[in-house]
């Protein structure tokens, strides 16, 4: 029996998509909520002010929904624990900066 191997169904290469998904959620928000002001203004909102960064970071994170999805549909399961142990490395840092906005 043939086995076809499929070039994108690796750990690393869905660890990478994942940890890239936020930041192209980061900037999709962006375009999103606050094209009216300039990406300093929004950077700037994300560094400085606590109460948006966890809010911003998880809204940014759900990308990686859509890309797991994608790997996973396409029968890339490797791939998926990739983008999905991304997911779970970002959670902590959600949580941090949760808490420490109070």
């Amino acid at each position: 029996m043939y086995s076809i191997t499929k070039p994108f169904d690796k750990l690393w290469i869905g660890l990478t998509a994942g940890l890239l998904g936020p930041v192209a959620g980061f900037w999709f928000f962006y375009f999103l909520k606050f094209r009216a002001r300039t990406p300093e203004y929004y950077i700037h909102l994300f560094l400085n002010v606590k109460e948006y960064q966890s809010p911003i970071l998880s809204l940014s994170v759900i990308v990686n929904a859509a890309i797991l999805w994608l790997f996973l549909n396409g029968n890339n399961n490797k791939a998926g624990r990739g983008v999905l142990l991304a997911t779970f490395l970002y959670v902590p840092v959600i949580v941090y900066l949760f808490l420490q906005r109070n």
